[in-house]
C-alpha cells in the first residue's frame, strides 16, 4: 500500500513538472511570437572577446542567413558604410563605458540587394565589480517602413515649400475651435512685417480684415464650413501694416 502511495505521489510531481515545463515552453512561445509580431530582436556583444550574438530575428532583419554571416564589429560595421554613423556609434560606446547610461540610436544599413533599410536599437552596458564594460546588450527593431515613409513626407514639404517661395503665396490656418490663426512668415511679409516681428494681432483674425467688410468674410468662410466646400476663388481686401 505504501508503495502504491508512493508511486502515487512521484506520478503526481511528475506531471506537476510536466505541467510546469509545459507553461515555461508556452511563455516562451508566446514571447518570441510578440517579439516577431512586433519586429523586435535581441543582440550581445561580448566586448572583451568581440563576440557577438544575435537571435535569428536580428539575420531577417538584415536579410542575412546566419549559415554565411558571422556577426562581429567588422563585419556589422561593413553594413552601415558611413563613417559619420561608425562615429556617432563609437561615441555612443564610450557614452556607455563612462556613464553606464541605457541608450538607443536609429542605424541606416545596406542590404544584399543594394537597397538601404533602417533599424532602430537599444543599448544597455553590462559591468563587472570595478564598473568595467564587459558587454552590452539590447533590442532591435526594424523600421525602415517608418523611415521611408518620413523622408516621403519631408520631401513633399520641401516640395510644397519651394513651390510658395517661388510664387509668393502665404499659408494661413484657422484654429477654430480656439478661435486662433496661425500665419507662415511669407504671409507676414507680403502684409509688411519682417521676419524677426511678430505683429501684435498675430493670433486674431478680425484685425486683418479693413473695417466694415469682415461680415462678408465670416459669411463665406462659414458657407465653405458648412458645405465641407474647398475655400477658394474668393478675393477679400486685407490690412497691412502700415494701414493700406
Amino acid at each position: 500500500i505504501l508503495r502504491a502511495e508512493r508511486m502515487m505521489e512521484n506520478s503526481a510531481t511528475y506531471d506537476k513538472l510536466i505541467k510546469r515545463i509545459d507553461n515555461l515552453e508556452a511563455n516562451e512561445r508566446r514571447l518570441l511570437d510578440a517579439q516577431k509580431m512586433a519586429h523586435l530582436r535581441h543582440w550581445f556583444w561580448d566586448v572583451l572577446t568581440g563576440e557577438v550574438e544575435w537571435s535569428e530575428e536580428v539575420y531577417r532583419i538584415f536579410y542575412l542567413d546566419p549559415k554565411t554571416f558571422t556577426p562581429q564589429i567588422d563585419s556589422i560595421l561593413d553594413l552601415s558604410p558611413w563613417p559619420e554613423d561608425h562615429e556617432r556609434d563609437k561615441e555612443l560606446i564610450e557614452k556607455a563605458a563612462k556613464n553606464q547610461e541605457q541608450g538607443s540610436y536609429e542605424q541606416r544599413f545596406r542590404r544584399p540587394d543594394g537597397s538601404t533599410g533602417y533599424y532602430y536599437s537599444t543599448f544597455q552596458g553590462i559591468y563587472d565589480d570595478n564598473d568595467h564594460l564587459i558587454a552590452m546588450k539590447g533590442i532591435v527593431q526594424d523600421i525602415t517602413e517608418r523611415k521611408l515613409a518620413e523622408m516621403a513626407l519631408l520631401e513633399r514639404e520641401e516640395q510644397l515649400s519651394l513651390a510658395l517661395t517661388v510664387s509668393g503665396a502665404g499659408i494661413w490656418r484657422w484654429q477654430l475651435k480656439e478661435n486662433r490663426l496661425f500665419v507662415d512668415e511669407r504671409f507676414l511679409l507680403l502684409l509688411g512685417y519682417p521676419p524677426d516681428e511678430i505683429p501684435p494681432h498675430n493670433n486674431n483674425w478680425i484685425a486683418y480684415a479693413p473695417p466694415g467688410e469682415l461680415d462678408e468674410l465670416m459669411t463665406k468662410l462659414q458657407d465653405n464650413i458648412d458645405s465641407h466646400t474647398p475655400f477658394s476663388d474668393d478675393e477679400f481686401r486685407i490690412l497691412g501694416k502700415d494701414g493700406r
